[in-house]
């Protein structure tokens, strides 16, 4: 059996489950549930535990990799982290970020930093891209970008991770993708195009590698 951390509530019955930055599980449960019915509930939801405790535990060294102590890298750069103890917005002034948090400082900066990245990188294409064509931006662990065509229209999805690079990377990337809507393959004529967009592709690609490593 998995460990876990047991929080009793002060409901009577009831059993919620989660899993924290590193895979720790902590499940909450009312003070009438039974360790037994603990232990059946873990059973009968053993894929999605380890499901979510792999991807926790991912997202782990991915902390590990960009952020030290109060220090994250954003856009290329190491920008202080200030914590603060209250309710608030969180927020980037561009000097430093400020993260208000009930929670543990790593869950709550890594909570901050997924919309943070949705946002910035979405409106980073729009602005090079307008509305060609849907934009997703998703945590994944084999590529920067991807261009997927399809029938019923096409979509590109770029990787939350990009905004830990400068804004010449992401934009060197979102230009790759953009020009796979038009040619598929990474052919000469492929590379012909997107010089054309952007000249210095290759040694932006070479930066990008450095700088976020998957």
């Amino acid at each position: 059996m998995m460990q876990y951390q047991l929080v009793r509530t002060t409901r009577r019955y009831g059993i919620r489950a989660k899993v924290k930055l590193g895979g720790e599980v902590v499940i909450s449960a009312g003070y009438g549930v039974s360790q037994d019915e603990i232990e059946s509930f873990i059973l009968s939801h053993k894929r999605w535990f380890c499901n979510h405790i792999r991807d926790m535990q991912d997202r782990a060294k991915y902390f590990d990799k960009y952020y030290g102590a109060n220090l994250i890298l954003l856009h290329g750069k190491s920008t202080p982290v200030e914590y603060r103890y209250d309710n608030g917005v969180s927020h980037y002034d561009g000097n430093k970020i400020v993260i208000y948090t009930t929670k543990d400082n790593k869950t709550a900066l890594d909570e901050w930093f997924f919309e943070y990245a949705k946002a910035y990188l979405t409106n980073m294409f729009h602005r090079y891209a307008g509305d060609i064509c849907p934009i997703h931006v998703k945590r994944v662990k084999t590529y920067y970008g991807a261009c997927y065509r399809k029938n019923n229209g096409s979509y590109i999805n770029l990787n939350v991770e990009l905004v830990h690079a400068d804004d010449e990377c992401i934009r060197y990337v979102i230009n790759h993708e953009l020009t796979h809507l038009d040619i598929p393959n990474h052919s000469s004529a492929f590379y012909k195009e997107l010089a054309k967009r952007e000249p210095y592709h290759a040694m932006l690609k070479a930066r990008l590698k450095d700088i976020v490593k998957i």
